[in-house]
């Protein structure tokens, strides 16, 4: 009887430790799953950002990406928040009506976002002192955003302006 109860007490256990850690394990899961969507989610931002945004100078879209706090890398005097990059971005599609982004590549990690693009366009306003030349340009860069629900909050970046001089440049 004495080996009947302790069985029985081992065998309680055991199965109180399965059970706990299946319930861990599932918790651990769903984690996991939530993470995945959130990743998946960050990526549409940055298409969305590159291809609505970038490419087609849908303005009215960057208040739905873009965090109060933004500050982009590029903007001049520590602009701030959604407007700051709406600057920039007509600044960049009135020199270069039209420009296309491509993404080349993209990885994301929790809440950063990682991505290569490259840009073709046509030369059509000052940029750097250098007048309009009509010439067709090609340059790339880096950006890893940091998202937080939904919007980019943060971003650094760091683009070939030497090599687009260089071709603006050129006789």
């Amino acid at each position: 009887m004495k080996t009947l109860r302790i069985i029985l007490s081992i065998t309680i256990i055991v199965c109180c430790f399965i059970g706990c850690q299946e319930k861990k394990t599932i918790a651990e899961l769903e984690e996991y799953r939530h993470q995945i969507a959130i990743e998946e989610k960050n990526i549409k931002i940055i298409e969305l950002y590159a291809e609505e945004i970038l490419n087609n100078g849908n303005l009215s879209l960057v208040d739905s990406i873009i965090g109060n706090e933004f500050v982009d890398p590029v903007s001049v005097a520590g602009e701030k928040g959604p407007e700051a990059l709406k600057h920039v971005i007509s600044y960049f599609r009135s020199t270069f009506p039209d420009l296309k982004i491509t993404i080349d590549e993209i990885v994301n990690d929790k809440d950063k976002v990682a991505w290569k693009w490259t840009a073709h366009a046509t030369h059509q306003g000052e940029i750097f002192g250098i007048p309009p030349s009509g010439k067709t340009v090609k340059f790339s860069g880096i950006i890893i955003d940091n998202i937080i629900d939904g919007k980019i909050v943060q971003r650094q970046g760091i683009w070939d302006r030497l090599g687009l001089k260089e071709q603006l440049s050129e006789k």
